[in-house]
């Protein structure tokens, strides 16, 4: 009696248990990655700005009152639009606080703002967005421009 054995070459073995273990270890690997680029991420996120108070504080809020003024009594006087006034006052509240307390907001999103946990300055940029990007800009010109004023004078 003869019997015989054949041997199968090592390629004519299914390869999808390999595949998918190695598939199953890559997105293990990418899922840490990814998580510790979060955690990196979020730690940056919850650093409070250092807020530094200048010593010449009034210098300082008296030059954007001033500036705030001119920008009512262009309007006023009809030499600049609606949106150009808030897009005026955004940037001068702005500049206000960025000398005030050293934190750059001139360029943040309102999303940003949020994260300062200044309510005031949240609120202004809140008001300014509609009028400021809108399609058709309506607003209220007078009221901000008193809400931005008393903003300045009792920011500390």
């Amino acid at each position: 009696m003869e019997t015989s054995v054949k041997l199968q070459d090592g390629f004519s073995y299914s390869l999808l248990p390999i595949i998918g273990l190695i598939i199953i270890i890559v997105a293990t690997v990418l899922v840490v990655i990814i998580m510790e680029i979060m955690k990196a991420t979020e730690k940056k996120a919850k650093k409070k700005p250092v807020v530094k108070i200048p010593s010449d504080i009034t210098t300082i809020r008296a030059k954007y009152l001033l500036a705030l003024d001119k920008v009512k009594l262009d309007f006023e006087d009809g030499k600049i639009s609606i949106r150009e006034t808030y897009t005026l006052m955004s940037s001068i509240i702005r500049e206000f606080i960025h000398k005030t307390t050293g934190i750059n907001v001139k360029n943040y999103s309102l999303q940003d703002i949020r994260t300062l946990d200044m309510p005031i300055l949240e609120q202004l940029v809140t008001e300014y967005y509609a009028p400021e990007f809108a399609r058709e800009s309506n607003g209220d010109v007078q009221l901000s421009y008193e809400k931005t004023r008393k903003a300045m004078e009792e920011w500390n």
